[in-house]
């Protein structure tokens, strides 16, 4: 997803866009162990803005015949302050293989603005069209759904980010706060926490056994928005 907030651009995120589930299966005592065996999951996120329900994001996994992992994601975000609403929608499918993004598609609508991507591996970088402007990028990207840890190479203390909903490219800073005791989809699990912030937003992200993620907590205009991860199926 994506993280966002009043403008919160939502799974960006989910800012939400930026812009993003373990179910227990009889007896589990780690949700890490089942993890590993699925080939298809989907996890149910539940998106709070500034502390209030606003919405939910689903991102289904399935690894493909090839050895490549697809992500599919789903958002919708809704936030009423008296005479303010904010809306916020976002459909995306991202294909990467060996810690390389090869492909995205995507539709987002935030705010009144809509927003199409597509994004395709080429040998000399990414060709990133969006909303009728086209270009390359050569380095290395990490998508902001963020919903799996960057390859390890590219775990520096700085990340070039491909804005999910519009195509934009970000530079980060990135860096492990270590490992932390978290209540996941109704099961306690040892979560990486990792802090990462962008010229435009700073976020707290936490990754499961799996390196995908559960949780993440993101302030983008002064709003604050948080996935929390409440259901996983497998």
């Amino acid at each position: 997803m994506m993280a966002k907030a009043a403008n919160p651009r939502a799974p960006r995120s989910l800012s939400l866009r930026k812009p993003a589930g373990i179910v227990a299966i009889g007896l589990l005592t780690s949700l890490t162990t089942l993890s590993s065996a699925a080939e298809t999951e989907t996890r149910d996120f539940q998106v709070t803005v500034d502390g209030k329900r606003a919405g939910d994001y689903r991102m289904t996994i399935q690894r493909l015949p090839d050895g490549s992992l697809s992500m599919s994601g789903r958002a919708n975000v809704n936030v009423s302050y008296l005479i303010y609403r904010y809306q916020y929608s976002y459909q995306g499918t991202e294909i990467w293989r060996a810690g390389r993004l090869l492909q995205l598609n995507s539709r987002a609508f935030d705010d009144g603005k809509n927003y199409t991507l597509e994004a395709v591996a080429q040998p000399d970088g990414l060709l990133i069209q969006a909303n009728g402007h086209q270009f390359i990028e050569r380095s290395p990207v990490w998508t902001t759904t963020y919903w799996q840890l960057p390859d390890p190479r590219l775990r520096g203390p700085g990340l070039t980010l491909l804005d999910a909903d519009t195509g934009r490219i970000l530079h980060g800073g990135w860096r492990a706060v270590g490992n932390e005791s978290l209540r996941v989809a109704g099961y306690v699990q040892t979560c990486s926490h990792f802090a990462l912030s962008t010229d435009r937003s700073k976020a707290d992200l936490w990754y499961d056994g799996e390196d995908r993620l559960v949780r993440e907590d993101c302030i983008e205009d002064g709003h604050r928005t948080v996935l929390s991860l409440m259901r996983l199926q497998r």
